[in-house]
């Protein structure tokens, strides 16, 4: 019955009213209470935020009330049969101190608990809102006005409801009459003594609000309104001490109980940390508060002694970082407090496909598209149309834009894999409503907050082939913090002074961690490409050595030359070739170093892998025997056919000895075996770099 209420109370009740409605948040209300108060004061408009109080909202509803209401809606006698099964005849007793009192019958009220409790309470509040809004149109309220058909005048979130109205006593006196009005038919009253005035725009508080019975807030004095810290004139530090306050009564119920290290972790990840997300959603802090937040953390987990706090045994930053990186998986309040942000950026942007970004879509992409044909438009294209369209005083274009650049840096769209072929087409959903007014006006500093009337239209744009500018590593190898940097495109195309394209390194990376290595020969050849092995170029940047070849003492030893152009190298490569050619590797002697790198890595082929990287791992023994041990030595055919054997070896380890990779891996040896005594028995012929491709004996 519940959830069938649900689907129906959208189109019932008033956008006034946001509690327990499918689509609407209790952010909603905050925000145009931070709205209201701010442009109350900038448009000098002296108003009134008035928090009521209703006593036992709940349990004072008159259920003739609930029925009236509910017929007055359209519902069909069969609901209203049911709805009256819950209510009439419920009969209740006092329990007390183990005796039970007589029975006496249940007249009034929704029972809290009942998950139909709170959506009844809902439905009959609409009456309040449509005696307030009568009251308004006869020119008995006066709301606060946004602008030209836009008015202020309630906030309500079940029994929380807060009235905005301009300063002046008669409009205090025509509220109480219309309250009066909604008391007399549905048995609700209203607690006067108890509710609360929060003057805005103004320094000073009139004399008639002082005489009233209200309570008014007193500046710089913080209210907490459904969870969140508002006032009249606070400040950013009183919102921080607000939760600062908060956060430090609950460690001192924590504080005294024997809880160890793990113990407080787990009180810092689940406990503290989510005590200011309900407020972060809303109202971002500043550094300074984010630091106390911390500092409080950081004290708790460490503890004290003898009313001292203990020295800490691991550097916060440490602390915060993932447990994959070596850190304890603690969420930091900076990150927290990003990501809220974002949130409520995708709210605005991409909330789904029945939420209600309205007519300004419809108005810009019908500016920008036209008559056009396309179909698929990208984000500049629709935000950068020239001129933009502009709604109310303020441009759509200008602010949605600045939302989306908020916005983007933190998003992880699903891509191809290891990000290959660009990002796969995202479809965002746009939808406008009370967000539209609140970014406009907080984001892109619009004069005007605007007002559009809400209409359910659904556009749906996808942003197709955006171009990928870099390479995303792996996450099961651990990468230094400057690992994406050097693999981007453009720094691996300065590196090897080449004009690759983005999809051209993509594949020579991704073709080498789908190839059947080990992660650690996966790793060593990556880095190859990045040129990130030590080097005597990259010495030389250390200011160790000449980055002098210590092999041939003329060129300056960098990959390249390394691996490639030093003339021991070539030879090696030419007795490399009658191994690697019998199975079927050519190599080309007038080509590149990256060409033979992609031949190596060409398809799936274990055996023609498998010797290409001992042939690799090889030159580089070598020449660490010169470097480090001063001993020249050349490795025979024999050790690279077994190096090529224990790359694939170490593969099938990683695959934990699987049967069916062995049998593959067995298959790689019997042919490398072939091979290997083929180019034995073969007659050698030197390797030069310019000569013609070298062909298969």
């Amino acid at each position: 019955m519940a959830t069938r209420f649900k689907s129906v109370l959208p189109a019932l009740v008033d956008d006034v009213q946001n509690g327990f409605i499918q689509g609407r948040r209790i952010t909603d209300n905050i925000l145009m209470f931070k709205l209201g108060q701010e442009w109350s004061l900038k448009s000098k408009q002296p108003s009134m935020f008035i928090k009521l109080d209703f006593e036992k909202a709940f349990d004072r509803i008159d259920h003739q009330y609930i029925f009236d209401v509910m017929q007055e809606m359209g519902f069909d006698s069969r609901v209203l049969t049911l709805i009256r099964g819950f209510l009439q005849g419920a009969t209740a007793k006092i329990h007390s101190m183990g005796w039970f009192s007589k029975e006496f019958p249940i007249e009034r009220g929704v029972r809290q608990g009942c998950p139909l409790a709170p959506l009844l309470f809902s439905l009959v509040t609409q009456p309040l809102i449509q005696i307030l809004i009568d009251f308004e149109k006869d020119g008995k309220l006066q709301g606060l006005k946004l602008q030209e058909g836009c008015t202020m005048l309630a906030s309500m979130f079940a029994d929380d409801t807060g009235v905005i109205l301009r300063d002046s006593q008669e409009n205090f006196d025509n509220l109480q009459q219309a309250i009066k009005v909604y008391e007399d038919i549905s048995g609700s009253k209203l607690n006067i003594q108890k509710s609360l005035i929060i003057p805005w725009g103004r320094r000073e508080a009139p004399v008639w609000m002082r005489n009233c019975q209200c309570k008014i807030a007193r500046r710089g004095e913080v209210i907490r309104y459904l969870g969140y810290p508002v006032g009249w004139a606070i400040t950013e530090e009183d919102q921080g001490d607000f939760i600062i306050a908060k956060i430090q009564s609950k460690l001192g119920s924590w504080s005294y109980r024997m809880l160890g290290f793990a113990g407080r972790l787990v009180v810092i990840k689940h406990i503290l940390k989510a005590i200011p997300v309900h407020v972060l959603t809303v109202i971002p802090l500043g550094r300074n508060t984010l630091n106390r937040l911390e500092a409080s953390c950081r004290a708790f987990l460490w503890g004290t002694s003898n009313g001292k706090k203990k020295a800490p045994l691991i550097a916060w930053t440490d602390c915060l970082k993932a447990k994959m990186q070596g850190g304890f998986g603690i969420p930091s309040f900076e990150s927290i407090n990003a990501t809220l942000k974002l949130k409520m950026c995708l709210l605005a942007i991409g909330a789904g496909r029945d939420s209600k970004w309205a007519i300004a879509w419809e108005k810009l992409l019908k500016s920008v598209t036209g008559n056009s044909s396309k179909k698929n438009w990208t984000l500049q294209e629709i935000l950068l149309a020239d001129p933009p369209t502009k709604v109310g005083r303020a441009s759509t274009a200008q602010a949605l834009l600045k939302v989306w650049s908020a916005a983007r840096n933190h998003l992880t769209l699903r891509r191809s894999e290891f990000c290959v072929n660009g990002w796969t087409p995202t479809e965002v959903y746009l939808c406008i409503g009370v967000w539209q007014r609140w970014f406009s006006k907080k984001i892109a500093g619009a004069g005007d907050a605007l007002s559009i009337e809400i209409q359910d239209v659904n556009w749906r744009w996808s942003i197709c082939n955006k171009e990928y500018t870099g390479w995303s590593l792996p996450t099961n190898v651990r990468n230094t913090l400057t690992a994406p940097r050097d693999y981007s495109i453009s720094a691996l195309n300065r590196k090897w002074n080449s004009s690759e394209t983005t999809r051209g390194w993509g594949k020579r990376l991704t073709r080498i961690w789908k190839s059947p290595l080990s992660l650690a020969d996966k790793s060593w050849c990556c880095k190859i490409l990045q040129k990130g092995i030590p080097t005597m170029q990259r010495m030389l940047k250390l200011k160790k050595g000449d980055g002098k070849c210590i092999r041939c003492q003329r060129h300056e030893e960098d990959e390249f030359h390394l691996f490639w152009s030093c003339t021991t190298v070539r030879r090696k490569w030419g007795d490399f070739s009658y191994l690697v050619e019998g199975i079927g590797l050519q190599i080309c002697g007038s080509g590149s170093f990256l060409q033979t790198f992609d031949k190596i890595f060409k398809g799936r082929d274990m055996a023609k892998i498998a010797a290409g990287v001992s042939m690799l791992k090889t030159i580089w023994r070598e020449r660490n025997y010169i470097t480090y041990g001063g001993v020249r030595k050349n490795f025979p055919l024999r050790s690279i056919f077994r190096q090529a054997v224990e790359v694939l070896m170490a593969y099938l380890s990683s695959r934990e000895n699987s049967p069916r990779v062995g049998s593959r891996i067995r298959e790689a040896i019997a042919r490398l075996e072939v091979a290997y005594r083929r180019a034995e028995t073969a007659e050698k012929r030197s390797f030069d770099l310019n000569a013609r491709p070298l062909q298969t004996p």
